[in-house]
């Protein structure tokens, strides 16, 4: 244990001594574990969390197997035929091209993805929309009347919201005097260690504001 401490203090001296070197090692680190955060935050919703949905180990994707396959590709009335049935308590039909649609009156209007599903897609997923109503029976059928449910991910280009503007706000605030305060501090002190000293208190900054962040799911924002 004594050969710990003296190994630490000797380290810590070495540290105070380059303070270049530290400064460099912190701030690599700092970056390094705010990336692998990043990445882990992905995996963990994408991967390692269940669905966020209501029983989602009730939801399943049905398919055709074939001798070379299983193809999840049917006909409409094939669809029709499946749902006479009582083993689902729901079943939805949905395209696998996104449509591309235009939004707004814009010259040239504004391209957005969209897909066809059947009334009872979001009923599927044990979800209902967060304003006003799902799909109804007569909307359903062959040239009923035709309606559209918007995400509430909509894309930031087209309206704004807190992700939206805090990207456009990083990018100005941030990003854009970046290279020209780095060009100030190197002048000023003719050194690479104040743009190092730059980039560890940024970093410490990302990783302060990223700590105070608000969970919203589920939540009406």
């Amino acid at each position: 244990m004594a050969t710990l401490f003296a190994d630490l203090r000797y380290a810590v001296r070495m540290l105070r001594k380059n303070a270049g070197f530290t400064a460099i090692a912190v701030a690599a680190l700092a970056l390094g574990i705010g990336a692998n955060t990043a990445i882990f935050t992905v995996v963990n919703a994408v991967l390692l969390n269940p669905l966020p949905y209501a029983q989602p180990d009730r939801i399943m994707k049905l398919g055709r197997k074939f001798p070379n396959g299983v193809g999840y590709s049917i006909s409409i009335p094939k669809y029709m035929a499946w749902r006479q049935n009582q083993a689902f308590e729901a079943m939805a039909l949905y395209d696998f091209g996104a449509l591309g649609m235009n939004l707004g009156t814009n010259d040239p209007p504004d391209q957005i993805k969209a897909a066809h599903v059947s009334a009872d897609y979001l009923k599927v997923f044990g979800v209902t929309p967060a304003a006003g109503r799902s799909f109804t029976e007569a909307e359903d059928l062959p040239k009923g009347p035709q309606a559209a449910l918007i995400a509430e991910s909509f894309t930031p280009r087209l309206r704004y919201s807190g992700a939206g503007m805090g990207y456009q706000l990083a990018s100005i605030v941030a990003g854009g005097p970046a290279p020209f305060i780095a060009a100030a501090l190197f002048a000023a002190f003719h050194s690479g260690y104040a743009i190092a000293f730059y980039i560890l208190g940024c970093a410490i900054v990302s990783i302060v504001a990223t700590s105070l962040l608000t969970d919203h799911t589920n939540k009406d924002i």
